[in-house]
């Protein structure tokens, strides 16, 4: 049986320590170190029984990893990438890729280069209801895209933006977690043609700092389906046709509505279910 694969975890705040737990179910995989130079992640190095590391560099030399998770602020994404890439180091990097297009085509061009490999961790598109989803669209069950509608909506208390990168530039939930929305959409209906959009900041805390509390876009795909993108106040709608229908907007869901000229299919999700339903013209 072959040695577990060795993993890093580079970031040890909420996301890394959702990764850690992760790891600690697999048999193929182990965690070996962790380098955060916050003060929670030496104690949790010690918890975990692992060698602690305040600059992801040392470790990178020191332990030499077979892979590494990066789960560290946006934007120390693609700079912390780039280290990992130029010692050999296969990388899972948390999304957003970077906070900025070029550096996020910087890191593109490095992997080509290198030839190591870089996973960005959207996960959703391994959810069994968004596989079943795209298998639906690519066969042509509903045949072409005509709309596609999506909404989702949160309220984050405002403990969540104690942590200060958080409060940043670089951060804001347009990047932290319309970027997820957004991946699902090209995953499901293809690469975006066209894009017009306005972003808004609104309240103290987004103005401040600096963050987009707002965006409000047309788009337009490749195989020629528009969408309308909403997001702001806390609540995202992606619409173009069918809003109103319970399953689109209630709230305290997520919900995705694709529409073609055969029929439409409806995805919903809230914190408790997971459904996907097909629906013909007229008939439920």
């Amino acid at each position: 049986m072959p040695s577990p694969l060795r993993i890093a975890l580079i970031g040890a705040g909420n996301m890394g320590q959702l990764h850690y737990q992760h790891l600690r179910t697999l048999t193929e995989a182990t965690l070996c170190a962790v380098a955060d130079p916050g003060p929670q992640a030496a104690a949790l190095a010690a918890e975990w029984g692992v060698g602690y590391f305040s600059d992801h560099r040392q470790m990178l030399e020191q332990v030499k990893p077979d892979a590494v998770i990066v789960a560290n602020p946006n934007t120390l994404h693609v700079s912390t990438a780039l280290d990992c890439l130029a010692v050999g180091v296969p990388v899972l990097l948390e999304k957003p890729v970077g906070v900025h297009l070029d550096e996020a085509r910087e890191l593109v061009a490095a992997s080509k280069a290198t030839g190591v490999p870089v996973l960005v961790g959207h996960h959703r598109r391994h959810n069994p209801l968004i596989v079943r989803a795209r298998e639906l669209v690519q066969s042509g069950t509903l045949g072409r895209l005509t709309t596609v509608t999506a909404l989702w909506q949160l309220r984050k208390p405002d403990s969540y933006f104690e942590i200060p990168w958080r409060r940043e530039p670089g951060a804001g939930m347009l990047l932290t977690n319309l970027i997820h929305d957004l991946d699902l959409l090209r995953h499901l209906c293809g690469e975006v043609r066209q894009v017009q959009a306005i972003t808004q900041q609104r309240g103290a805390r987004v103005c401040q700092r600096g963050l987009r509390g707002g965006v409000a876009a047309i788009r337009q795909w490749r195989t020629g389906q528009p969408d309308r993108l909403r997001r702001g106040g806390g609540a995202l709608e992606l619409g173009a046709g069918f809003r109103g229908e319970p399953d689109v907007s209630a709230p305290g869901r997520s919900a995705v509505l694709l529409a073609g000229r055969y029929g439409r299919r409806v995805k919903h999700s809230s914190a408790q279910t997971l459904a996907l339903r097909r629906y013909r013209w007229g008939v439920a």
